[in-house]
């Protein structure tokens, strides 16, 4: 990239952040040092270049002594915290589930079902968990959908919730008994069953893909883990505005999953879908990254606004893909030798760090999924985070209702009232 084309772009130069910010370079790099800020390299610029979001956030807070209105906006977009939460603390590049790092518990070899149960009640069972007996009374639908896997399953929880024969679920047994339902009936949409008999939620997603192999297993139990929870995302939000109302678990779920359908949250990895297994035609990987790069664009499953120095959740991913894929072979092993020599070419070109989205494609590949593998892996896992914040919203017992700054027309005075 040119300096002279990033005017107007996503990416400012030294001296544009400091006359931004209203301060000198050595203080800009001060921030920089301190991890408040983002400092970039580009192709073609000798500069490092900074993001606007990060120096606009930045500035939004440096301005809270003048009224708390900028600091409030500013937390609605990646700012402040804004509630208080025990569920999953995001703090020096890491993730920590209920005090427990997420990578010790990958290490630990637990199922998804332990740290569902982690998150529901913050303790860890010591032991392998199964969920039995969680059928419902559901009549088979045998109606082909033409849509996206997040309308499907949004379909299938509101059907869930209308032939569910229990109340309203305001007793926490009764909210962690149907949370296990749900999620149980949520595999079987995606993973149609293939064996009656007890096993965990991973078996049962690798014996429905017909595989058998431990590596199978170990990608699936990762994949859910790490989509799990990610504190306070979009849907997350969703679900626990839902939740602040009085809305029962289905209700709040389908809040979370109807946010979670866009394309600038669960939809995202069928972008990072595509452009691994559709290269443009007449160009080679190397040209595709780099025209991306001097666009200011990042290319689909790299960059997250939290992690400068990479997402913790993508090397655990991308471990358990190479080994399926060794011992997969073919098609498996093509797709991540194609995964890793992006990784390469990337890093080389100075790309930001891959994220979750691009961990779970490279997981869904070597899986042999479609297109909406990854998406399916990250609600099936994500499901266990949103019952979490949805039980501890109605523990907090307030309504989430923000306030508006309004900015449109002036309003008109008010007619005097008559003598």
């Amino acid at each position: 990239m040119a300096g002279k084309n990033h005017k107007d772009k996503a990416m400012l130069t030294a001296a544009e952040a400091c006359a931004l910010l209203g301060i000198k370079a050595q203080t800009l790099y001060a921030y920089v040092s301190r991890g408040l800020l983002r400092a970039e390299s580009h192709p073609g610029h000798t500069g490092k270049l900074y993001a606007r979001d990060d120096l606009e956030a930045l500035l939004a807070r440096s301005r809270a002594r003048s009224g708390h209105g900028p600091t409030a906006a500013s937390a609605m977009r990646w700012g402040d915290p804004i509630l208080d939460s025990a569920i999953t603390c995001i703090q020096s590049g890491q993730i920590y589930y209920r005090g427990y790092a997420l990578r010790e518990l990958l290490r630990k070899g637990l199922n998804f079902e332990q740290v569902a149960e982690l998150l529901w009640s913050g303790d860890l069972p010591n032991h392998k968990v199964e969920w039995t007996g969680l059928n419902l009374s559901i009549p088979q639908d045998n109606s082909t959908i033409a849509a996206s896997l997040p309308r499907r399953l949004l379909f299938q929880l509101a059907r869930m919730a209308l032939y569910d024969p229990e109340g309203p679920d305001e007793l926490l047994d009764q909210s962690l008994r149907r949370a296990r339902a749900i999620i149980h009936h949520s595999v079987n949409v995606v993973f149609p069953r293939t064996s009656a008999a007890p096993e965990t939620l991973a078996m049962r997603m690798a014996a429905s893909l017909g595989l058998f192999q431990d590596e199978a297993v170990d990608a699936l139990e990762t994949a859910l883990i790490a989509s799990a929870d990610h504190e306070l995302n979009a849907s997350t939000f969703a679900a626990r505005v839902a939740a602040s109302t009085g809305a029962d678990l289905y209700a709040s779920l389908l809040a979370g999953l109807a946010s979670f359908s866009g394309r600038h949250h669960g939809l995202a990895s069928l972008d990072v879908h595509a452009f691994l297994t559709e290269p443009p035609a007449g160009w080679s990987r190397k040209r595709q990254l780099q025209a991306l790069m001097e666009t200011n664009q990042q290319p689909p499953g790299f960059g997250h606004r939290l992690y400068t120095e990479g997402d913790p959740r993508v090397e655990p991913l991308l471990q358990k893909a190479r080994a399926l894929a060794a011992v997969r072979k073919g098609e498996a092993q093509r797709w991540m030798d194609e995964v890793d020599s992006v990784l390469t070419l990337a890093k080389s070109l100075g790309c930001p760090w891959p994220n979750l989205d691009f961990g779970l494609v490279a997981v869904a590949l070597t899986l042999g999924l479609d297109r909406e593998g990854a998406t399916a892996l990250f609600i099936l896992g994500r499901l266990a985070g949103w019952t979490a914040h949805i039980l501890e919203q109605r523990q907090q017992g307030f309504l989430l209702r923000p306030r508006a700054r309004y900015v449109g027309r002036a309003p008109a005075p008010a007619s005097p009232g008559r003598t």
